[in-house]
């Protein structure tokens, strides 16, 4: 387009005061830092929830069967699938609690044939 192609149609007179801008910027300000917040906010939730389900409950459920092994019951087994590591973790628990158990048999079945033991 040539310069002489260019019509001005108007002109456009526009007035904004000081004062409206300054409120328009403190509110959007105010927007901003809420919205951060409530992000900030919905990360922490979704962290927490995240550690309870998939560390805070298969750890409590590790230490309940820990407990049963502690009382004896070496028939006791866990299984956690909530992420690879708890997995591998619950396997490897229960090899032990396997292998301590087969430790254990002989023994406690030598124990009742001692002289002088008195079975409780």
């Amino acid at each position: 387009m040539s310069q002489s192609e260019h019509q001005t149609l108007g002109f456009l007179e526009t007035e904004l005061s000081m004062g409206y801008m300054e409120r328009f910027l403190e509110k959007e300000k105010r927007t901003a830092a809420i919205s951060t917040v409530l992000i900030i906010g919905l990360i922490i939730i979704v962290v927490s929830v995240f550690l309870i389900f998939y560390v805070d409950k298969p750890i409590r459920k590790l230490i309940s069967t820990m407990e049963e092994v502690e009382k004896g019951n070496f028939d006791h087994r866990t299984i956690i699938s909530s992420s690879n590591e708890m997995r591998i973790l619950s396997q490897s628990f229960n090899r032990m609690v396997e292998r301590f158990r087969d430790m254990m048999e002989p023994i406690s079945s030598m124990r009742g044939s001692w002289p002088g033991h008195r079975k409780s």
